[in-house]
């Protein structure tokens, strides 16, 4: 008897040691999350199967680890969307295919006995059409913005977004009072990424990575090595620049190259072996180190250094 109330303690403590106080505490960066239907190729906002055995695990707000492509935790902010009066969450997944084409999702989660409980999640469509813009909770409501394709200014782009109100009913989310189409200032015709955060005044999570020009990462460039001139590219007077894709992490360095295109054969296998030396301050969003995609070119030039 004293070794089963003995048990009965243990699973007990470990199942506390487990929960956490508030939906806050939730580590969203490194959760699994279930994923269903197509990643690409959607037009319109998709509500998705929650009891899906596919899932997909986020290491440090990425899935894969150290890949161009793949799922990017964009955000987490919290509100109340079901009229509780408690906090939710809400969690959204950047599918990065590392070309046009782009996808988010968003999971929508309650806090019950110390652990996070997923409520729904949905599919928004691509880019211009009905991709998504912003995402928040109102009055114990859940608002979605999505661009709106009939002002679509090519594939990418919108003038305008349409905003949907959703309230909890019957265990899931309806929606309530029509669609509004707003007009978009000049400034915000870009679907990606996602309004950052959506109220100033509420905490969220940042991007896990995100995408920067080669000016902005060459300001932080510390230490780099020259490329060693391919031996029958010099010989020929062959010159010309290599565009090579970068992944920088949170501590500077590089974690992993993709040749975008190289003039002849042995430029590209030069310019990766230097860059991967180069060394990088950490890149700072809000204050915090932030992992960053870029764009680095190599020029190779015959009778000088390349850079």
């Amino acid at each position: 008897m004293r070794t089963l109330i003995l048990g009965v303690l243990i699973l007990f403590y470990c199942g506390c040691a487990d929960a956490q106080d508030s939906i806050r505490q939730v580590d969203f960066k490194n959760l699994s999350y279930p994923l269903s239907g197509q990643t690409l190729g959607h037009s319109c906002l998709k509500w998705l199967d929650i009891s899906t055995k596919r899932k997909i695990k986020l290491v440090n707000g990425l899935y894969p680890a150290g890949s161009f492509s793949g799922f990017i935790l964009q955000s987490v902010t919290f509100g109340d969307l079901t009229g509780g009066g408690r906090e939710d969450a809400i969690v959204t997944l950047h599918f990065d295919t590392d070309g046009t084409q782009q996808s988010d999702y968003v999971y929508i989660y309650s806090f019950a006995f110390g652990k996070p409980k997923l409520l729904a999640y949905f599919q928004a469509g691509d880019r211009a059409r009905l991709g998504l813009h912003n995402v928040y909770g109102e009055n114990g409501k859940l608002v979605v913005e999505l661009l709106n394709p009939k002002r679509s200014m090519g594939d990418c782009c919108s003038s305008g977004f349409v905003r949907v109100r959703y309230q909890w009913r019957n265990g899931r989310f309806e929606s309530f009072g029509g669609r509004e189409s707003v007009q978009l200032g000049i400034e915000a015709h870009f679907p990606y990424p996602p309004h950052w955060p959506p109220d100033p005044s509420t905490p969220a999570l940042q991007p896990a990575r995100v995408r920067v020009s080669a000016g902005v990462a060459a300001e932080n460039l510390i230490s780099k090595v020259n490329p060693v001139y391919p031996a029958e590219a010099k010989r020929d007077h062959i010159s010309g620049t290599v565009v090579l894709r970068v992944l920088i992490d949170e501590r500077g360095n590089v974690v992993n190259l993709q040749t975008v295109s190289s003039p002849a054969a042995g430029f590209s296998a030069a310019a990766v072996d230097a860059i991967k030396q180069w060394k990088y301050r950490p890149y700072l969003l809000n204050g915090v180190p932030t992992m960053i995609v870029t764009t680095i070119p190599v020029n190779f030039m015959a009778n000088a250094v390349p850079e």
